[in-house]
């Protein structure tokens, strides 16, 4: 892949959607999404955004695979006191990321470190559903490691509160990105994925 160019609106968008530069120049090219400045900051491009997330759907994977994905690693967590993705840090599940910082009311998707689909995934989950699987509650419970928690109101405007900074919904501190000794976020990350695992499986039979 060609080395990242950020005054290159095919290289922006292509990072933003997490696709190769063929794709996004494409993209460009038939005006399905304008091109823009790359130096305009993308949260206040609330255009632009809208037409990136408008496209971002034909590139979504299936869910089915990715549950299958989720509940391997989740196995595999169980058997062994490092996980095989402790020793890819940048393959790592990290976080699941809104790319419109939560300006268009579109949904999150699973990224590593350097926020590529983990393991190939482009599958969307939305606010409500990770409210549903707990994520407000394990929120809390990770983030008193994190530092002092800052003012607001309730405990999911501060779980979400990174959103519309740069789109990230944590699944760790931030210091465990780099590290693996939190190893105490095992068995509560573990449950709530397990428990958004069900809410997605349970969601996607109902539009079946």
């Amino acid at each position: 892949m060609s080395k990242f160019n950020p005054h290159d609106p095919a290289h922006v968008l292509a990072r933003h959607l997490s696709i190769n530069i063929s794709d996004a120049r494409d993209l460009l090219r038939t005006g399905a999404i304008p091109d823009r400045d790359p130096a305009r900051q993308l949260c206040r491009d609330t255009a632009w955004l809208r037409a990136v997330e408008a496209v971002r759907p034909q590139f979504d994977t299936p869910v089915t695979v990715f549950l299958w994905d989720i509940r391997d690693f989740l196995i595999r967590q169980l058997l062994y006191t490092r996980t095989p993705e402790d020793s890819a840090p940048n393959r790592r599940l990290v976080e699941f990321r809104f790319h419109a910082f939560g300006e268009c009311g579109e949904p999150a998707y699973p990224v590593d470190r350097n926020v590529r689909p983990w393991r190939g995934h482009r599958v969307p989950v939305s606010r409500e559903q990770l409210i549903r699987a707990g994520y407000v509650e394990f929120h809390e419970l990770w983030s008193r490691w994190g530092g002092p928690r800052g003012s607001y109101s309730t405990p999911e405007e501060h779980a979400f509160a990174n959103v519309k900074h740069g789109g990230e919904v944590q699944l760790s501190p931030f210091q465990a990105y780099w590290s693996n000794t939190w190893t105490e976020l095992y068995k509560p990350r573990g449950e709530f994925l397990e428990r958004l695992c069900q809410v997605l499986d349970a969601d996607r039979e109902h539009y079946l």
